[in-house]
């Protein structure tokens, strides 16, 4: 073998690092080696393709004997040009964009913001002679890429091409993708991401493979009946707009309105086409509309108010593909390739009103324009979706018309496609109603913490608080006093309720005997803040007493973990039994948490309520198996990874209280984060974090009651307070 030489790549990438972001996208790394393969089997093969060859392989380790697979690292092999000198000086220059429109030069970023090492071998021709290309970049020289040996001749019948080998994922979060990560999973990603380029009649041979332990288990290929066929295809028309400046006069007092922005649509358009696809949903996991430029998918547009992405339409679910000359013109926003970069509206105003005495005649097209267009076509994309939208519209006008609801709440209110039920719409319009109403009680709680503002010496104090006073009462229309009233009282009833129920003075309890006091009165306390064996409405339960937020989550109580459901789905995997059988782990009908609640996506609220004579060291690991049982065996579309543990009882003594801190107020006691693991001891996969309250429902009761009482005084409302018994 003969050694030509060497050389050093010159760029500077820790400099570019920090300008150059991260993509949003967990398979940024893949995409962008896999492109530069295919281009460089472009480049060789020309217009035969189908003689060109994409391999890759992802490869596995099992965590011990648990069949748990852990990422390690990545190949990706083509069999195209090479590295040849034209193709490494372009490496070696960062911004180098002379590889075509839309390529900004430094998609190689991706390789090093996911990875810590990052190898090339690469062979290539140079005047009929063979040559092997060797480059890489790891944590350790950090600044650039290192060539090993370059331009090393190799023998005769050696064939061009490259392998990119990328290890030691950077981020946990990546980690944990990449570990989860399935090989449909990714052959889907990959189509969809160069649909056009692979509906074309002829491209590279691409094969997917998932070594286990350096061993082959699982592979796949791209062959032409997986490509998806359109369904239909429906031609769209976006006008451009133009800005011009409204100047008009008061004519009252003849002061001048200072100029505004109008845009109005010109008689120059622009066509785009969107190409939309049926998908079963065993093969699609979401909907997807997404933006293509240059036969690559770019952006995804979401219509929240529509459809969600995980939603099933008719047993399926759909992709529609948007591409055009105007969106193969504009260039990409952002290095990561994960935007289109659309005119800036904002900007363009503010250019106009500054430049009013030089009009500019130039028209744009912006990104809400393309998506009105596409709102618009929905549903002749799709006539499932018509028909599901038809009925649901149907009947929340009918509820609107019944109810009274008003068009605020009915604008506010997130609806969702698969909300046809009655109960299901007037459950969204009774929360959203609620939330306005926390919101204004937070504007009427802002209005009377600001009297900490006022000053009596201050000669404008009366003015001051008079206004103060003026603002309070915008707040609350006459109309609404009763209501607030009632809303007060009704409060202040559970609070005297809770209270006699901790000094066992309710009726029924002074029937019970000693042997049955305790397990009864916890079941009281329980149905108090949220009835058991319920998954009830939100609105309904009392958990304000514990935070005045967990009212608007939706949850269960008293359901067995195995049983609970997330948007009416099953949180726990399927056959999940059988699996945890292997770890040593029954999770029988007993398993259940007294409340668990799911706020947001990838969160979940956990409370146990005891009764007050309980001993709490017995309790204080009852929440985190709870919670790292769901962290472990959730399905992977929730993600819950968040966990919030709250333990109300009343006999603890604060040495058993381990590594819990004592909280601001008597009476509580918090660990701020605990790291939750895989389900095996030994695995340190780190699967959810976890915060943890303990509460005395002396504390609980107290706190509920000052805040009610607070409220009172705010608004003037009178109630025969009486102080809670010790």
């Amino acid at each position: 073998m003969k050694q030509q030489g060497k050389q050093s790549a010159t760029v500077d990438l820790r400099g570019a690092l920090r300008v150059i972001h991260k993509s949003g996208n967990k398979l940024a790394p893949i995409f962008e080696a896999f492109t530069n393969a295919w281009e460089a089997i472009e480049e060789k093969y020309k217009t035969k393709l189908d003689k060109g060859q994409i391999t890759i392989n992802l490869f596995f380790s099992y965590i011990d004997s648990t069949k748990i697979k852990s990422f390690q690292y990545l190949t990706i092999t083509d069999n195209g040009i090479g590295f040849t000198e034209e193709n490494y000086s372009r490496f070696n220059d960062l911004f180098n964009s002379t590889k075509g429109k839309g390529n900004l030069g430094s998609g190689r970023l991706q390789y090093v913001h996911s990875f810590e090492d990052v190898r090339f071998e690469s062979l290539y021709s140079n005047n009929g002679t063979i040559f092997s290309r060797v480059f890489h970049y790891n944590k350790q020289n950090g600044k650039n890429f290192i060539g090993e040996n370059l331009f090393n001749e190799v023998p005769n019948g050696e064939k061009t091409g490259t392998c990119v080998t990328m290890s030691k994922l950077k981020n946990q979060n990546d980690q944990v993708y990449f570990d989860s990560l399935s090989i449909k999973q990714l052959k889907m990603s990959l189509i969809i991401k160069y649909l056009f380029k692979f509906s074309a009649n002829i491209f590279p041979n691409v094969n997917i493979n998932f070594f286990y332990n350096n061993v082959i288990s699982e592979k796949l290929n791209i062959s032409k009946k997986d490509i998806p066929t359109p369904n239909s295809t429906v031609k769209l028309t976006v006008s451009y707009q133009k800005p011009t400046l409204q100047k008009t006069i008061n004519k009252e007092n003849n002061v001048k309105i200072p100029p505004r922005v109008i845009w109005t649509p010109t008689s120059q358009t622009t066509q785009l086409q969107a190409t939309n696809f049926i998908l079963p949903s065993s093969i699609s996991s979401e909907n997807k509309i997404t933006l293509y430029s240059q036969n690559t998918a770019i952006q995804d547009l979401s219509f929240p108010d529509i459809f969600k992405s995980k939603e099933i339409i008719g047993n399926s679910h759909f992709l529609t593909a948007i591409q055009g000359k105007y969106l193969d013109d504009l260039p990409l926003a952002d290095e990561s390739r994960s935007k289109l970069q659309f005119p800036d509206k904002h900007l363009i105003e503010q250019e106009t009103l500054q430049n009013s005495l030089f009009p500019s005649n130039e028209e744009y097209i912006f990104l809400e324009d393309v998506k009105d267009s596409v709102r618009q076509s929905l549903t002749k994309f799709y006539p499932s979706l018509k028909t599901v939208l038809d009925e649901r519209n149907a009947n929340v006008n009918s509820i609107v018309k019944t109810f009274n609801i008003s068009d605020d709440t009915l604008r506010k209110t997130n609806l969702e496609l698969g909300d046809t039920s009655t109960q299901k719409i007037l459950e969204k319009f009774y929360i959203t109603e609620a939330q306005k109403k926390s919101k204004k009680d937070a504007e009427i709680k802002q209005i009377y913490d600001s009297v900490c503002d006022l000053n009596p010496s201050d000669e404008q104090y009366f003015e001051k608080l008079k206004g103060k006073s003026k603002e309070l009462l915008n707040l609350i229309p006459q109309q609404n006093s009763e209501d607030l009233s009632l809303y007060i009282a009704r409060r202040e009833m559970v609070i005297a309720l809770l209270d006699k129920i901790l000094s066992k003075e309710t009726t029924v309890q002074k029937q019970w005997d000693k042997d049955e006091i305790r397990k009864q009165t916890e079941e009281l306390l329980h149905n108090l803040l949220f009835r058991k064996y319920q998954s009830t409405v939100p609105t309904n339960s009392d958990l304000w007493i514990l935070n005045e937020d967990f009212i608007y989550f939706s949850g269960h109580s008293e359901i067995a973990l195995k049983d609970i459901k997330v948007d009416n789905e099953i949180l726990f995997r399927d056959n999940l039994e059988d699996e945890v059988q292997n770890y040593g782990i029954k999770i029988p009908d007993t398993r259940r948490p007294d409340i668990c609640l799911f706020p947001d996506e990838g969160k979940c609220i956990l409370i146990e309520l005891k009764a007050p004579e309980t001993d709490a060291k017995d309790y204080l690991l009852q929440i985190q198996r709870y919670a790292r049982l769901i962290a472990n065996c959730s399905k992977e579309k929730f993600q819950i990874n968040q966990f919030y543990g709250y333990l109300i009882i009343e006999n603890i003594n604060e040495y058993d209280t381990g590594g819990f801190q004592p909280g601001i107020q008597e009476g509580t006691w918090f660990k701020p984060s605990e790291t939750l693991y895989g389900i095996k001891d030994e695995s340190k996969i780190v699967k959810g974090v976890l915060y943890q309250e303990i509460i005395k429902w002396s504390a609980l009761r107290e706190r509920a009651s000052k805040r009610n009482r607070k409220f009172a005084e705010l608004l003037n409302i009178r109630y025969n307070y009486k102080k809670p018994s010790k």
